[in-house]
């Protein structure tokens, strides 16, 4: 996904093109709504290392997320046998990509 390999250049597009803006749902908006949109099956985030592509799965005490960067080619997949799993990503995502705003955790947190 991160690369584009094995799709159709229009298919990989649709990964990294904003479809709509996040939407809470008649939830009041917060600061990370403005750094979030789907793209076709998984978020898209701004972040101080350029766009992420995201999503994240809740299977009872059993959660997950990943992250790809596709400008610095690296990805990121996290599982986590705990309900308490998701406290980890954002510190999980600096130990790996560096420093910076992950938008993905703050806006999954709110």
């Amino acid at each position: 996904m991160r690369t584009g390999r094995g799709l159709k250049p229009a298919t990989a597009r649709l990964l990294r093109l904003p479809a709509t803006p996040a939407d809470r749902c008649g939830q009041p908006a917060t600061a990370a709504d403005a750094h979030i949109d789907w793209a076709c099956g998984v978020g898209l985030a701004t972040t101080s290392q350029g766009l992420a592509q995201w999503q994240w799965g809740d299977n009872g005490n059993f959660k997950g997320f990943f992250m790809t960067l596709p400008g610095r080619q690296e990805s990121l997949l996290l599982f986590t046998n705990s309900s308490n799993g998701p406290q980890l990503v954002d510190e999980v995502l600096r130990l790996f990509f560096g420093p910076g705003q992950y938008w993905a955790t703050q806006w999954l947190a709110d």
